[in-house]
């Protein structure tokens, strides 16, 4: 018995050899300490001795789908439970492969298994998925000393490439049927004005609450700190998540003021704060499955080919580099990637209500008629005004609602009083009337909706 050292590019690493009463040999890694590998050695012989000793591969024979199925059980990361689905969706073409001893492996087998995959139909992303969450249990093992070499490195080119093809937008014409509710329903037509105006993707905005939102100075604030079912952000984790506050445009207030009107009507309550904005049918969050069924049932009724949400992050990213940097629409569309000049940041609220103030489809000609539609909806009082209006102006920026703000030629500029102002109290009495009936009508076709009975 022994303890032989191997030179490595990393350094020496140290193995135990032992003997066997019958003659045989038994080597195991036992890491780049000495002291450790003459301890293990001391302790085999003490075993042997004793008639105790077990070679490490009677211990426990792993297999590759042994293996990996144990990794990702116990490597406590959010992503374990979708690695082992992924693996062993694809895993099935290739039972072979599964079965493998892992001691056993090679590059040849894992060249083998690629093309399996290949012949599969996979695409590219989604067969480099497969094959990082089997390098990343290899490697554990190699590193825990179960296996002597790394069978995943693999040639150039054996692994396919990923092209990345520019995302197709929507046209003016079908952005402004999604986001008209006549067209696409009161909840599609808010999670598309949502998508259009936030920048944000969608397991972020269908994970949304009512308390996110929140009162801020210029405009008001959308807080994005969770993702379906409340789950962690993309770039965040369970013990520190990374949130970020995005302001909300004038055009998503309204849309919002109207389908918390519609909401209220359903309910037949006001919204809590833990309240999802956009519920599933049994009233809780919706899903992956569940939202992605959502896009494509409004996208059907608007008469639209549907593109997905995450095309309208494209747009506003596209549309807010126009009259800002990379560097200002980051801290809205991204959470921090975690880089020291980070941590040296302060982004002040001001500047990012510019960007997304900035950000007008209107210009691009995508929703005129959408625009038209919004306008004509009143902005509630707690909501913060537009830059260009004053304090107390409670419209929308094509139009103003208060006194202030309004002039006629008649008194040159001065606001209205005695009949002229009661008039127009009437006037927004009987606005806001028709409003509530307007919004009564919707919830009743919403509802009719969930329930399948035709309008």
């Amino acid at each position: 018995m022994a303890v032989e050292t191997r030179q490595t590019v990393s350094g020496p690493v140290y193995w135990v050899s032992v003997r066997l009463r019958d003659g045989s040999k038994d080597r195991f890694r036992s890491g780049k300490d000495k002291r450790q590998a003459q301890r293990d050695n001391e302790r085999c012989k003490r075993e042997v001795r004793a008639g105790t000793y077990q070679s490490a591969q009677a211990k426990h024979q792993w297999t590759v789908g042994e293996y990996v199925r144990h990794h990702c059980a116990t490597k406590g990361t959010r992503t374990a439970k979708v690695d082992l689905q992924c693996f062993e969706k694809h895993v099935a073409a290739s039972r072979w492969f599964e079965a493998k001893s892992l001691v056993e492996l090679a590059q040849a087998d894992s060249i083998r298994w690629v093309d399996d995959l290949k012949s599969a139909g996979l695409s590219p992303k989604t067969l480099r998925n497969v094959y990082n969450v089997y390098t990343a249990a290899v490697r554990d093992a190699l590193a825990r000393g179960l296996v002597d070499r790394d069978p995943c490195v693999l040639p150039r080119r054996v692994l396919p490439k990923i092209v990345r093809k520019r995302r197709e937008l929507y046209d003016p014409s079908a952005l402004s049927r999604l986001v008209n509710p006549e067209l696409a329903g009161e909840r599609g037509a808010a999670l598309f004005t949502a998508a259009a105006y936030l920048g944000a993707r969608r397991g972020e905005i269908l994970g949304a609450i009512w308390g996110d939102i929140s009162e801020a100075p210029v405009l008001p604030a959308w807080r994005i700190a969770r993702t379906y079912r409340g789950a962690p952000l993309k770039t965040g984790s369970e013990e520190g998540e990374k949130e970020r506050m995005v302001p909300i445009h004038p055009v998503l207030q309204a849309a919002l003021a109207r389908w918390r009107g519609v909401w209220e009507l359903i309910h037949l309550r006001a919204p809590t704060a833990s309240d999802p904005i956009f519920p599933a049918a049994h009233g809780g969050h919706l899903g992956k499955d569940g939202g992605a069924r959502m896009v494509e049932s409004v996208c059907k009724r608007a008469g639209v080919e549907g593109l997905g949400i995450h095309t309208l992050r494209h747009s506003f990213i596209t549309l807010a580099r126009r009259h800002a940097t990379a560097e200002q629409v980051e801290p809205i569309t991204h959470n921090s990637a975690g880089r020291i000049i980070d941590l040296y940041t302060h982004w002040q609220w001001e500047p990012l209500c510019q960007v997304v103030l900035g950000v007008d489809y209107s210009l691009a000609g995508a929703t005129q008629g959408a625009t038209r539609f919004l306008d004509s909806i009143e902005i509630s009082n707690t909501q913060a005004p537009p830059a260009q209006h004053g304090r107390g102006c409670t419209g929308g920026a094509a139009r103003c609602h208060t006194e202030k703000h309004r002039e006629t030629p008649s008194n040159g500029g001065k606001p209205s009083r005695g009949v002229s102002s009661q008039n127009d109290r009437f006037a927004r009495c009987a606005a806001r009337s028709a409003q509530r009936v307007s919004l009564a009508k919707a919830a009743l076709l919403y509802a009719a909706e969930r329930m399948g009975v035709a309008a």
